[in-house]
């Protein structure tokens, strides 16, 4: 277990799935929050879920916390994650992804120990994967100068931090299909992991 905490980002308003809560969505007979809650758990020593006022998620032993501004998006899910956070270093993550590999945690979590940068990110298709990623709780001031400035992508501070870009070549070495970085934000990718994972498909029944 690594003596620092997991952030997951259950914040979304599921505009894409018509409205539907993410954090609950069924693969496998199970939802999604509570493969995240699970693999989390298994890793770190402590897990935060951030979410708004209006989800009622409660797990033994998970910290609840509520975004500190509301409408600015996952980075003050990220900003307010890490302000609530017992540790430096912290793995983020967001609730809509059904499979992490154990692996990719292990090679994400090592490089950070290892290294001196304020982040480690994946980068897939030569974009980064910023809600898969590990974030020193130094970014902090910088992540709330973006927010203050109106800068809400994800990614509007890097240019201001160390960055560490995990290539795709070292990632498919731990997770060969990059399955990890599936996402649910439409039906579609809902019946894409139900296919991969098991369980009905939507228009099924069962």
């Amino acid at each position: 277990m690594f003596e620092a905490t997991a952030i997951i980002l259950a914040g979304g308003r599921g505009s894409r799935m018509n409205g539907a809560d993410k954090a609950r969505l069924i693969v496998n007979r199970r939802s999604l929050l509570d493969r995240q809650v699970e693999t989390m758990g298994r890793w770190f020593a402590e897990v935060i879920i951030v979410a708004g006022p209006h989800r009622c998620y409660k797990y033994n032993g998970v910290k609840r916390v509520f975004d500190e501004r509301p409408d600015c998006g996952p980075l003050m899910g990220l900003y307010s994650g890490l302000h609530a956070s017992s540790y430096d270093l912290n793995f983020v993550a967001a609730c809509d992804m059904p499979y992490i590999s154990d692996r990719l945690i292990e090679m994400l979590m090592h490089n950070a120990i290892d290294g001196t940068d304020d982040i480690v990110v994946p980068l897939v298709n030569g974009f980064y994967e910023p809600l898969l990623s590990v974030y020193h709780k130094s970014v902090l001031p910088r992540i709330k100068d973006s927010i203050d400035e109106g800068q809400l992508k994800m990614v509007s501070f890097y240019e201001k931090v160390n960055v560490s870009g995990i290539t795709e070549d070292k990632l498919a070495a731990v997770d060969p299909e990059l399955l990890s970085f599936l996402n649910i934000n439409t039906p579609h990718d809902w019946n894409r992991a139900r296919q991969i994972f098991g369980g009905p498909l939507l228009g099924e029944s069962g």
